[in-house]
Parts: C-alpha cells; sequence; structure tokens
C-alpha cells in the first residue's frame, strides 16, 4: 500500500483541509474541510485532488440556474446579515453591529441561509425584513418584504415626538397623527391621545406589511 498523501493545510478552491474526517465504506479517507463561508464538510481525497469538489456548496448555490436563483439570492441576503452585524469593515456596520443589532439565525452563512428557508412567503424580487427595526435577525422577528415598501419602517428619528415611527404631534391642531405611504398612496388619520395614534400605525404596518430595509 502506497504511503497516505498528507492533505491537511492544503486550499482546494475555497476548501482548506482541516484533518482527517473519517472512512468510506471501501476505506478511503474523508477530509475535513473548512470552507470560506464558515461551513464545514467531509470530502473524498479524490474529489479535492481532482478539483471535483471546490466548495461546500455555496459555490454551486452562488452560481444561479434557470431554477436556482432564489437560492442563490437567498444565500446572498443570508451573507449580507452576517456582514453587516458581525464585520466591522462592512459599510453597513454601523447601524446594525456597531448599534447592538445581532444575527442571532446561525455563526456562518450557510446556518443563516438554512433559517432562512425556514421563513415562508418567500418570491423573487422580496427581501428580508425585521418587523422590529431595532430587533436583531430572529425568526420571529423576519418576513419577506416588497422593496418598495421597506423604506417606511426605518428608525425612528431624533426628532420624532412619540417613540413610533409615523406617528407625531401637531401644534397647529393639537392632535396626533398616524401616518403610511404605499404606492405613492398616503393613509393618515388624527387621534386625541398618542396611544390611539401608535395603535393605527400598527395596525397599518400589518395591513400594508410595510418593510423596514432594503440592504442585502
Amino acid at each position: 500500500m502506497g504511503k497516505k498523501m498528507e492533505l491537511k493545510g492544503l486550499r482546494f478552491g475555497r476548501l482548506l483541509v482541516i484533518e482527517e474526517g473519517g472512512r468510506q465504506k471501501n476505506g478511503g479517507i474523508l477530509w475535513s474541510c473548512e470552507c470560506e463561508c464558515g461551513a464545514t464538510t467531509l470530502v473524498k481525497r479524490e474529489n479535492l485532488l481532482s478539483g471535483n469538489t471546490k466548495s461546500c456548496g455555496c459555490l454551486r448555490i452562488s452560481n444561479p440556474t434557470k431554477h436556482g436563483e432564489s437560492r442563490n439570492r437567498i444565500y446572498i441576503i443570508a451573507n449580507g446579515i452576517l456582514q453587516r452585524c458581525n464585520n466591522p469593515n462592512h459599510k453597513w456596520y454601523s447601524i446594525y453591529g456597531g448599534r447592538g443589532i445581532k444575527c442571532l439565525l446561525g455563526n456562518t452563512t450557510a446556518e443563516v441561509y438554512e433559517n432562512l428557508l425556514k421563513i415562508p412567503g418567500y418570491k423573487n424580487g422580496l427581501s428580508i425584513d425585521r418587523i422590529n427595526v431595532d430587533g436583531n435577525y430572529e425568526l420571529y422577528n423576519l418576513r419577506w418584504a416588497d422593496a418598495s415598501l421597506q423604506a417606511f419602517n426605518k428608525r425612528i428619528s431624533s426628532r420624532n415626538t412619540s417613540g413610533q415611527r409615523g406617528v407625531s404631534f401637531s401644534k397647529s391642531s393639537k392632535k396626533w397623527r398616524a401616518e403610511i405611504k404605499k404606492d405613492k398612496k398616503l393613509f393618515y388619520k388624527t387621534f386625541n391621545t398618542k396611544e390611539e395614534a401608535i395603535s393605527y400605525r400598527l395596525k397599518l404596518e400589518k395591513e400594508l406589511q410595510v418593510g423596514d430595509e432594503n440592504v442585502y
């Protein structure tokens, strides 16, 4: 029998060989590899050496096909979530991870991707949206939303007097105004109390499915 080829520490495509990970039924070695996306996978030696396997599978997902475009886009969204929450060099980090927004969907792109697949309602053109814009990325706080709606669930402005987006006090009328815009249409109503205005605004958000962000 020939000398075993040591692959530990070598890189093949997006995969870095970490250690032996077990044996195949025929006795061949399986190597435990770490992918650039953060996932780990077991790969046959011959597949590494031949170049047949270059990633944990994310490379295949990242190459759109007629039937795989949705998977590709969700994977990109998953990576974007991790980057803006965990990477201080990301251009959006200051308004996500920098202000305490955490990704609780997993520690790797592959893990986040698998959790995003659990959220119902995805269609091409939708993007991920945190229902509570100050909350973390976790399943109960996420939904798929139309990008055209997402500008209306932004963080509360420092000039806001109510603590609720879309609710403000009118000094001229002495009333609280709740408003929201969708498809260039403005929906609004005035109330005597802030609580009534906030309740109406939240009702509109639910009915109109207003989202919070358009960043992947």
